[in-house]
């Protein structure tokens, strides 16, 4: 953990959790104007940040040559798709159901579970074993409870692995250059949202 703003969790008792922000953080504004800047080198970068594309270019190869390794690469191996860490899945699976207990009855609720490339590699290895780890089941068994659909795009047509869907998706999904989804792979996740509908 680090002093950065956002919230994390921590674990009141068996049945519940609750968030809290570092004690030395502070909100953070990109937009200009909105931060209290106060020498010359902040009002700079945060021009060149705001007004110059170049810039969030520099800073990520300054970051690679600085650590020597690629800044969207995941390194624990129980990240994405095959999580294990229990307490982590409590947490979330506990935000999922106050989130979900917030909204009317009546509403269609959806959770998609989106693969990285590098969760489609590692179901490619292992296929399907990650849907008996504990994250998978038990938002399976919240889904029942609280009346919402489990998309996961890993899989085709009704849950079913396929080894041509999962290739296809190492191959044709993502952006080369920073492995956020491209068109292709927003058009196959949009698709199989509608097939769910119908």
């Amino acid at each position: 953990m680090t002093n950065r703003y956002r919230p994390y969790f921590k674990k009141i008792n068996d049945k519940k959790f609750d968030h809290f922000y570092p004690i030395n953080s502070s909100p953070q504004k990109n937009f200009p104007y909105e931060n209290n800047q106060n020498d010359n080198y902040e009002k700079i970068k945060s021009f060149l940040e705001e007004y110059f594309w170049s810039y969030n270019l520099v800073k990520t190869i300054k970051y690679a040559l600085i650590s020597k390794k690629n800044p969207y690469t995941v390194e624990k191996d129980n990240y994405g798709y095959f999580f294990s860490n229990e307490v982590s899945v409590e947490a979330t699976i506990y935000f999922i159901s106050e989130l979900f207990s917030e909204i009317d009855e009546n509403f269609e609720k959806t959770i998609l579970i989106v693969p990285t490339e590098r969760d489609l590699n590692n179901i490619n290895k292992s296929g399907t074993s990650y849907k008996k780890l504990s994250w998978y089941t038990k938002l399976k068994k919240l889904s029942k409870k609280q009346n919402f659909k489990v998309i996961d795009l890993a899989m085709e047509k009704n849950d079913e692995y396929s080894l041509t869907h999962i290739e296809d998706g190492i191959s044709n999904w993502f952006l080369s250059c920073d492995g956020h989804w491209n068109k292709n792979g927003n058009k196959m996740a949009f698709q199989k949202l509608i097939s769910t509908k119908k």
